[in-house]
C-alpha cells in the first residue's frame, strides 16, 4: 500500500511532500535574502572636523535628501572615533536605483548650538561598497 510518505524509520529524510516544500521554501527565502543584499550599496562615510575643536563638539549629525527633505529632525547620529576624536563615522545602506543624492553634517556644539555644512553631493558606483572621506577644515566649509 502507498501512502506517499517514504520515511525508512532510521531518522534519515522521508521525502514526503511537506519536507520538500519546506526546503523548497527556505531555498526561496535564502534567495530571496541575497537578491535583497544586492539592491542596496553600502556606504560608509567619515568626516575629519578641524574647524572647531574635538572638545567643543557633542555630536555629529548627517541629514541628507534620503532622509526626508533636510529635516534635522531625521538626520542620522553619527559615531564617533575612540582614537580619533575629531573622526566621525556612518554607515548606511542606500537603495541602489538611487543614482545620486546630497547630504550634509549638522555639528553640535555646546550648549546645544548647531553649524551645518555646506551641502555636498554623492554619486553611487556600480560596487556594493563605498567610502566616503570628508573633511571640514576651515569655515569655507560651513554653510552661512
Amino acid at each position: 500500500r502507498y501512502s506517499g510518505d517514504r520515511d525508512s524509520g532510521d531518522g534519515r529524510d522521508s521525502g514526503n511532500s511537506a519536507d520538500g516544500a519546506n526546503r523548497l521554501s527556505e531555498g526561496l527565502v535564502n534567495r530571496a535574502a541575497a537578491a535583497a543584499d544586492t539592491d542596496f550599496v553600502t556606504v560608509s562615510f567619515f568626516v575629519r572636523v578641524d574647524v572647531v575643536s574635538a572638545a567643543q563638539i557633542e555630536r555629529v549629525d548627517m541629514t541628507s535628501s534620503l532622509f526626508g527633505c533636510w529635516d534635522p529632525e531625521r538626520a542620522m547620529v553619527m559615531f564617533r572615533s575612540k582614537k580619533q576624536p575629531e573622526m566621525w563615522g556612518l554607515v548606511l545602506s542606500v537603495p541602489r536605483y538611487v543614482a545620486h543624492f546630497e547630504y550634509r553634517y549638522m555639528l553640535t556644539k555646546g550648549k546645544g548650538s548647531t553649524v551645518m555644512s555646506t551641502i555636498k553631493k554623492i554619486s553611487l558606483s556600480a560596487n556594493p561598497e563605498l567610502e566616503v572621506m570628508d573633511a571640514l577644515e576651515n569655515g569655507n566649509d560651513l554653510a552661512d
